[in-house]
Parts: structure tokens; sequence; C-alpha cells
């Protein structure tokens, strides 16, 4: 069984501290767990890059029109980083976050490399501070990575439908995706802001309002069949913009054509072979 870990923040920064602490407990578990661990931030992608492997219709590509110097004397560890998820028992995520998020270097290697037929379960430790303050608070955060790592080598192995979340949660929280954000809707009704869940208020005990979840969600994201609700709803908005496509031609070729100051970013003044 091997765990991959991906480092998501500075190099030799707290992120990085809490992945190491968070691998080494889950190797202390169990011996026969082997890890490896990757820096996204250095991860290089090609600049102007095909869509990866082979279908275009999976993976978003970027073609601004410039020429630049040819791929294939670019580095491209697409590739590598891909079949090193894909090898992956489990995964061990350590990240800054933005705005309820991990960092986007995060999300642009994700985009840049996998799609819908590779969807990763992802846990991730996370918190932001001066390299090296995480050993200076009482070692809370230390404790909570080493918890982490011997909470996912507990769950390797096991189909989904038995593995575990053994995270913290809230009471009411989405049985989903464990989190208790809500967006209030018409009357009673409350949608789960992270994974799309439904649910209504109500009243439980000690008069505390909290929400009640659908059970087997046909919408939430983080569920098969609200994964394949997702996929029709697609499907079907595609076929309602298909006939107006050829309406709109002009409209979007002067969209096309309106262009606006880049901002001055040292990296456009530069040739740089691979960038996230």
């Amino acid at each position: 069984m091997h765990i991959l870990g991906l480092c998501n923040g500075s190099l030799h920064g707290n992120s990085e501290i809490l992945l190491k602490a968070a691998l080494k407990a889950a190797t202390a578990t169990d011996s026969s767990i082997t890890v490896s661990w990757i820096h996204v931030p250095a991860v290089v992608l090609p600049r102007q890059h095909l869509p990866f492997r082979d279908d275009p219709s999976m993976i978003p590509y970027r073609d601004d029109g410039k020429e630049y110097e040819s791929r294939k004397r670019e580095p491209d560890d697409r590739e590598a980083v891909f079949e090193a998820i894909m090898d992956a028992d489990a995964i061990i995520i350590a990240s800054p976050v933005y705005s309820h998020q991990p960092a986007g270097t995060l999300k642009a290697l994700a985009d840049a490399i996998l799609g819908p037929y590779a969807d990763v379960s992802m846990a991730y430790d996370l918190r932001r501070r001066h390299p090296g303050s995480v050993l200076a608070d009482s070692g809370d955060a230390l404790a909570r990575a080493e918890l982490l790592g011997r909470r996912v080598a507990s769950q390797m192995g096991k189909p989904y439908d038995e593995a575990q979340y053994l995270g913290p949660e809230e009471s009411g929280s989405c049985p989903y995706c464990h989190l208790l954000k809500i967006e209030f809707r018409e009357g009673n009704k409350v949608v789960c802001i992270t994974c799309g869940a439904n649910g209504i208020l109500e009243l439980g005990p000690g008069s505390n309002i909290r929400p009640k979840w659908e059970e087997d969600s046909t919408v939430s994201c983080l569920t098969l069949k609200g994964k394949i609700q997702h996929r029709h709803d697609i499907r079907d908005k595609m076929a309602l913009e298909q006939p107006k496509l050829a309406s709109v031609s002009s409209a979007f070729a002067k969209w096309k054509s309106l262009e606006f100051p880049l901002a001055p970013l040292p990296s456009l003044h530069e040739k740089i072979s691979g960038r996230l």
C-alpha cells in the first residue's frame, strides 16, 4: 500500500512540515505502507499544451494563438504526476487555504492532468503561518497531522461504501462533505454550498435549529447518483445550446476580438518553458 503526499505550499514551509508529520504517522501505524510526495508548485506544465492523453473532450487545453518553442524541448511533468496519483492507494494533501479552498496551484495541476475519468478523494490538513510556527503551538498542529495520517492509514484498502469519515463534524453537518455551510432557500429549505445536497431546517434538541439532510442524495456532487445527474444536466444543457450556436457566431466574433491590456506580470517579459 502506498500513500502519495501533495505539498501545495512553500518548500520547507508549514504545509511540508505537516505533510511529513502525517506521512510519518501513517508509516508508523503500518510498517508495510510506503510513501512519496510531490511539491505541487514545482511541477512543470507546458505553457501551450495539448489535452492530456488522447481525449480532448475531457481536459481543457490552453491555446492563445502564439507560437512558443517546440513542446518537445519543454519539460512536462504531467504524465509522471498522473501515474503517481493513479498508482497511490491513498493521497494526503497539505496546502494553504484561500477563500475556503486550497491554493490555486493545486487546481491548476488537477485541471491539466485529471478529469471526470480520474476522480480522486483527497484529505488535507491546512494552516497558514510562518515556516516552522506549527512547531510552537504546543504540538496541536502536528498532533492533527499525525491523527490525519493514522486515520488515512486505517481506511486504506476499504471499498468506498465501507470507508469512514473520521474527521471533526459539527451537529447538522452535511453527511456527504461533512461541512456545515448552507444556502437558505424558500421556506425552510437549505442547500449545502459545498456539495449541493438538499435539506430542510428543523427544530432540534435544546431548541437548536439544525439542517436535516436528504438520504442517498441525487444532487450531491459526492454521490454516484449526483454525479450521473450532473452529467445528464450537462448533456441536456448542451442539447438546448447546440441549435443556437450558429445564430450567435457574429456576436462571438466581436467578443473574441475585444482586447484589454494585460497586467504587467514579470513573467510576460520572459520566456518560460513550463509554468503552472
